[in-house]
Parts: C-alpha cells; sequence; structure tokens
C-alpha cells in the first residue's frame, strides 16, 4: 500500500498513465463509428423526425488545472480559462460515437470540427443522405445541420 503515496518518485503519474493506457485499449470496442447496416438501423429508427440522421455534435471545453508553460494564450478561451476543448458526437441513444480532444480553448467549434477526422473526410462516416445535427456554431454542409432562419 505505500506505493500509491504521491511523492514517492511519481507513482501518481504512472497509475494514471495505465489508467489511461488500459481505458484506450477498450476505446476501439466501446467507442466506434457505426458500419453501413448500423447506420441503417440509426436511420429507420428516427426517420420520423429526423430523416436520415445518425447523431448529434455538440463541444464543451474542459478547465485545465493551470496556465499551461507553453504557448499558454492559445489555450485561454472565451469564458476566460485555460482549457482544452472536447467534442463529440453521439447517436439517439446518446452512446459516443466519435469523441475529439486536445484542441486549445480559444478554437471555435467550427475549428474543432473542421480539423477532426469527420469534418476533413465525410465520405468516411456518411452515405448517401446521412447527416448529424449540430448546433449555430458548426457550419452547415450536406453532412451537418445545423439551425438556419
Amino acid at each position: 500500500m505505500h506505493n500509491l503515496w504521491i511523492g514517492d518518485g511519481g507513482t501518481l503519474a504512472k497509475v494514471t498513465e495505465r489508467v489511461f493506457t488500459a481505458i484506450l485499449r477498450l476505446t476501439p470496442k466501446y467507442i466506434r463509428w457505426p458500419k453501413v447496416a448500423e447506420r441503417k438501423q440509426l436511420v429507420d429508427q428516427t426517420f420520423a423526425e429526423l430523416p436520415h440522421c445518425l447523431g448529434y455534435v455538440d463541444g464543451c471545453e474542459i478547465k485545465l488545472f493551470e496556465k499551461p508553460a507553453k504557448c499558454h494564450e492559445v489555450y485561454f478561451s472565451r469564458q476566460r480559462i485555460y482549457s482544452v476543448k472536447l467534442q463529440v458526437v453521439c447517436d439517439r441513444k446518446l452512446r459516443i460515437r466519435n469523441p475529439v480532444i486536445g484542441s486549445p480553448g480559444s478554437f471555435h467549434d467550427s475549428k474543432v470540427f473542421k480539423n477532426s477526422s469527420i469534418g476533413r473526410h465525410p465520405e468516411q462516416y456518411f452515405a448517401g443522405e446521412e447527416w448529424i445535427a449540430g448546433d449555430s456554431a458548426y457550419p452547415q454542409s450536406t453532412f451537418l445541420v445545423t439551425p438556419f432562419w
């Protein structure tokens, strides 16, 4: 039990790294973009409300404990905190399908999306009339529908 003390030469950092490594190994099993057959099921389940919709995207900020040592100004967000961005696409059952984390807090949601794999390579994620819904912070496109007035 003595190995869990914080000041014993980095044990806390080692345990944290091991936990995150284990979680990341399991990620492909539980967090994945749906294949064609599953996308068809998702579309069928929501067709009456949102025809061809696969899910929803939104972003948030994760506050950093302290100011980063390098390039700290890029992590300073409009909420006046140091943070990184988290963007998640989830389906109608709120299953996480595509998380993106790590963009600096000063980045707008639209920039985070454009830099994501979905934003750069939508043809790998959508077929036909499939799309996801986003709020007004996101750019309107054939595969991302946002509110319009």
